[in-house]
């Protein structure tokens, strides 16, 4: 048996006119498939059963002289496995009567082209769920009786509203927040708001006087796909009366709001077992409820040794939060790499790491 070069086709079977192997020479990716087990064999007893048939066919044509076109056939190897191959037959010695077929290795082009189409369906499925993720977010948005911006850091220019911002607030996509015109105190107070919340992801509860009213205004901010983004909501002042120990009520909570953004939040203890998780979250790691998530450890999806979640809590242990750490999420379907920002959040009876998990682009 003859070991072809990585130009020459990947199998090539010297034939009597019967059909049974006289010589082989096989590529080096074929070299450990104990082809020469063929030899003494008819090509037919070495192919799957409905590939038989083919092989008749090719070698008929060929001792007629005649080119006999391409056939895909099974070749069944002596271990056990299988490989699809492409193969032509020639008449190559009219003296001794001696065919040769000639194949090219298909198992590499189809398993590419699986891959191919497995990556487009979990492109199509991941574009559908983050259309449905949006959607919910902006009709929860739209919906409550807030004014909610979104802003971004450093410039503070606002990249997303709802209808009541415009309406109530009078800020529109692509303004500053300086266009809300604050007095020198309030604008010292929406600034130290930004600064506690960029922090500490939130901010205490701060009244500011704009659009020629009072607002509650709470300032809280996430890891979006540019950077840092702020979300501030107003609420009317006067319509919880003017005491400054009422607690300000609204149509729908911040954790509402930040459990249908569309960045993946998980918060896990110091077992790495997830306390908590939003659907954007569940999304990402293809399962049917977030809510269904809690109690799982989270490594089961963080698996890269070195990127995992007590990587990320050994990294919190130096640092005050993570941004930007790489990691790959693996699911049984699919796997791609992730962008994950990280805090770690104590109390006195507890510990826990939130993290902001999103998808790298490809």
């Amino acid at each position: 048996m003859q070991i072809l070069q990585a130009n020459q086709p990947d199998l090539i079977l010297t034939l009597d006119t019967l059909g049974v192997v006289q010589d082989i020479a096989a590529s080096q990716e074929l070299s450990t498939m104990r082809t020469a087990d063929w030899l003494g064999r008819s090509w037919a007893d070495t192919c799957e059963r409905a590939s038989a048939a083919k092989t008749s066919r090719l070698i008929e044509t060929a001792k007629e002289g005649l080119f006999s076109g391409y056939s895909q056939i099974n070749q069944r190897f002596p271990d056990g496995s299988k490989m699809l191959f492409e193969f032509v037959a020639v008449l190559t010695n009219n003296e001794q009567q001696q065919i040769t077929a000639i194949g090219k290795n298909l198992s590499t082009v189809v398993s590419m082209q699986n891959k191919l189409l497995q990556s487009q369906q979990d492109m199509e499925r991941e574009f559908w769920q983050n259309r449905e993720l949006e959607t919910r977010y902006r009709a929860l948005v739209n919906t409550t009786p807030e004014a909610v911006i979104i802003v971004r850091d450093p410039d503070r220019r606002i990249v997303d509203c709802n209808a009541n911002a415009t309406k109530m607030v009078r800020l529109n996509i692509g303004d500053e927040l300086a266009t809300l015109r604050l007095s020198d105190e309030d604008d010292i107070k929406v600034g130290k708001a930004l600064d506690i919340a960029k922090s500490a992801g939130a901010a205490p509860l701060i009244i500011v006087q704009a659009a020629n009213q009072r607002w509650m205004l709470r300032v809280s901010s996430f890891e979006g796909n540019s950077g840092k983004q702020y979300i501030l909501q107003f609420s009317r002042y006067e319509s919880l009366g003017a005491s400054k120990d009422i607690e300000p009520i609204t149509g729908i909570s911040l954790s509402d709001i930040i459990s249908h953004l569309p960045e993946g939040m998980v918060a896990v203890n110091t077992q790495d077992i997830i306390t908590h998780a939003n659907p954007a979250f569940a999304a990402l790691v293809n399962h049917d409820n977030s809510k269904n998530m809690l109690g799982q450890p989270i490594d089961q999806w963080l698996q890269v040794p070195g990127k995992n979640a007590s990587s990320i809590w050994g990294k919190l242990q130096r640092e005050d939060r993570i941004s930007n750490f790489t990691s790959r999420i693996d699911t049984p379907s699919s796997g791609y790499d992730v962008s994950i920002s990280a805090r770690r959040v104590a109390s006195a009876n507890s510990e826990l790491m939130l993290m902001l998990i999103r998808p790298l682009a490809a």
